[in-house]
Order: C-alpha cells, then structure tokens, then sequence
C-alpha cells in the first residue's frame, strides 16, 4: 500500500519513481530480509528485519511516504512590542533574534544535509553490492557480525559472504549498521579492483581500436602463436597497427594474448616522443630481453654480453630501460 502512495507522491512532485534494493540474511530455509528505498537522492533502510521482500519494501516505502509527507514544523514570529516609545528598539531586537535564528538553523541544515551525505554513501555501498550479486547471478550477500562490549555500549564488527568468498570489515563500529556497512565497502574495493585487473586488456582492445580509426589507420590485425603442452599451451600474440607490429606478453589463452598485444601497442602508440619505433620482437628474443632488463639493473657479466652477442645487440637508451634489439650477424 505504501509503494503505491509513495510512487504517487512522486509523480506529484514531479520526481524519478522511487528505486528499491533488498538484501537476504540468514539461512536459505528461514531468511530476512532488509529493504532500502532511494526517493530524490534520499535513501531509506527499514531498521528491521522481515520474512519477505515485499513487507520490507512496504515498510521502506512507508518510512519515506511519512518522511516526505510530513508537515514542516511551525514557524513562530516575535510578539510585537506592546510599548510605542521603545518600537525601534523592539524591531532591532528582533532582526537580531531573527538573524541568530537563522544562522543556528543554516548550520542546523548543514549538519543534517552531511549526516544524510554519510548514510547516503553506506547505504550506495550495501546497494551497489547488492546490484553487483545481482548482475553476476548470485546469491545475495549474507553478513555475519561480532559484537563486543557491554550491552550498554556494544560495538560490532561485520562479514560479508558472495559467492563464497568472505569480506571483513577492519575495525569495530558502535552500530550494526555501521558494520555492515563498512563491511560491505572492503568488499567493493575488493571486488572492483579483481574487476578492473579482469577488463584491463578487454578496455586496451576497444582503446586500441578506437586509436586506430581516429587516426585513420587500418583495423588492428591480431596474429596469435600457441606453443608448450596441449594441456598447458602458452599463446603469444602479435598486432598490427598503424603499419608496426607488436608483440604481447604469453598468455593462457588466445583471447589474453590479444589483450595484452592491444595494451603494449596503445601505450607505445600513446607515447607522447617515442625516441625508438617499435618492432616485430619474438617471444624468444622478448623474453630474453625481459631477462636481461633486470640483470642490467645490478650487474652486467661477461655471460650476459656473450649471450646478446648471439641474439642481438644491447640497445641503451636514456629515456627508458634497456632493451635488446635482434640484428643480423654479420
């Protein structure tokens, strides 16, 4: 019932339709669950828990219906000075009082407004991890809290539990919901860090082709090696664009080796002076010279200088790290 008279009021003022989010406890067999409900940039969260979804989206819905059509609370105006000879003395009383009023309200609204800011941002956590499960098909996110102290002064301290991986929150907080909260967030920057590690080459390509049309190259053509045991093959890549070739790092599947071309050809290519033009380089040569980078940097021996002598030349330059470079022998 209060779903339909908060969508309502929303349509009366003229507002996005209200947004709702639910989050599960508990055991499979005997859940809870929690609601909150977003309504002009406003979050609501029921403070308890219920059997079903839908009781506790009625009762977020109710929270916010009552909030938002609640009557501003009256205003009251100074008595008029009963005494004639002393009115200008009254009225500048007055405007004084007045004008202590309203900064004592202004910063009473300004509290307020950060208040609603900070329980805005928890509840943004809860909700975006919850869109997250979502998203991804899974269950929704189970918390598990510890609480210790007093129960006059209790602090608690939470967990959070998808697809079974567990994320706990770094300290304790003087209200479950603040635990939950911060729990909720640690796995958030966990997640969205494994993420971006995961769409980091997948962003390169799309980046890379997007180079290529801005500067009127050809499409980018990938030319995929496989080499090592059929049951742990390694794949090297190569592409070409903007008539140079380069060459990735080895992967474990096709698909990562092309990502990884895509990502050393959009950084060469996005170099602001490139000293040196990139070029056609094979894993053999790639990883000896990834070999020789890091021996250079504490030692050079006579091995080392033997071994580039058959392979190639040792190629310094100022601006960045030593590379091998493969030359014919002549």
């Amino acid at each position: 019932m209060y779903k339909t008279k908060l969508q309502e009021l929303c349509h009366q003022r003229v507002w996005n339709l209200p947004v709702y989010t639910t989050a599960k406890q508990g055991l499979d067999h005997n859940p809870r669950f929690q609601a909150t409900v977003t309504v002009n940039d406003q979050s609501f969260t029921t403070p308890d828990l219920y059997k079903s979804s839908k009781e506790a989206q009625n009762d977020a819905a109710r929270i916010a219906f009552q909030h938002f059509s609640s009557p501003p609370p009256p205003s009251s105006t100074p008595a008029a000075s009963s005494s004639n000879g002393s009115s200008s003395e009254s009225a500048v009383q007055v405007n004084a009082r007045e004008t202590d009023r309203t900064t004592q309200v202004n910063a009473t609204i300004s509290t307020v407004n950060d208040v609603h800011k900070s329980r805005d941002m928890q509840h943004l956590y809860k909700n975006q991890l919850q869109s997250y499960t979502q998203k991804k098909n899974l269950p929704l996110p189970m918390y598990s809290c510890e609480r210790e102290g007093p129960p006059h002064a209790s602090r608690f301290k939470c967990k959070v539990t998808i697809d079974g991986q567990t994320y706990e929150s770094h300290q304790f907080f003087p209200t479950l919901k603040e635990a939950e909260h911060e729990a909720a967030k640690v796995a958030l920057m966990s997640l969205s860090l494994d993420k971006f590690q995961q769409d980091d080459s997948v962003l390169y390509k799309n980046v890379l082709q997007e180079l290529a049309q801005k500067e009127a190259y050809a499409l980018p053509v990938y030319n995929t090696k496989q080499s090592g045991e059929s049951h742990a093959p390694t794949f090297v890549s190569t592409v070409e664009v903007g008539g140079e070739v380069f060459s990735g790092q080895g992967a474990k599947s096709k698909k990562q080796a092309e990502m990884s071309a895509a990502k050393v050809a959009y950084m060469r290519l996005k170099e602001p002076n490139p000293s040196q033009g990139p070029a056609l380089v094979s894993p053999d040569i790639q990883a000896q010279a990834d070999y020789s980078s890091s021996s250079l940097q504490s030692n050079v021996t006579a091995d080392l200088h033997h071994n580039i002598q058959t392979a190639g030349r040792l190629v310094f330059n100022p601006n960045s790290m030593p590379k091998v470079q493969a030359e014919e022998i002549r």
